[in-house]
């Protein structure tokens, strides 16, 4: 297997929309967090369970995405707050390594 090193990790949480303000609040508080990217997607899932009828019709449930860049030394703090914060929830999260990034604003060349 090959072994990644990466510097950065890409954290991508998922929420109901219920904890869209919630979330927004959190990261922009979080001293941890640089920055971070929200937009709107739809979720799919073999589990109805948590859906609404037109959810169930359509086929899909409105979520809201987040993408947060973290260095990998505050990881592991960044998501035991998250955890602490939105445990029992309906939110989930992936993390992912960079493996390569770079600011293209011509004012940092």
């Amino acid at each position: 297997m090959t072994q990644i090193h990466a510097e950065q990790a890409l954290v991508i949480i998922s929420v109901h929309p219920r904890l869209d303000e919630l979330m927004v609040d959190w990261l922009l508080q979080s001293t941890l967090v640089d920055g971070f990217s929200s937009f709107s997607i739809h979720g799919h899932s073999g589990d109805h369970s948590d859906l609404t009828i037109t959810e169930q019709v359509r086929g899909r449930q409105r979520r809201e995405r987040f993408e947060i860049a973290i260095g990998i030394g505050e990881l592991d703090e960044f998501l035991q707050q998250l955890v602490e914060k939105f445990e029992g929830t309906d939110a989930h999260y992936w993390v992912v390594p960079i493996l390569t990034s770079k600011d293209l604003n011509s004012d940092s060349n």
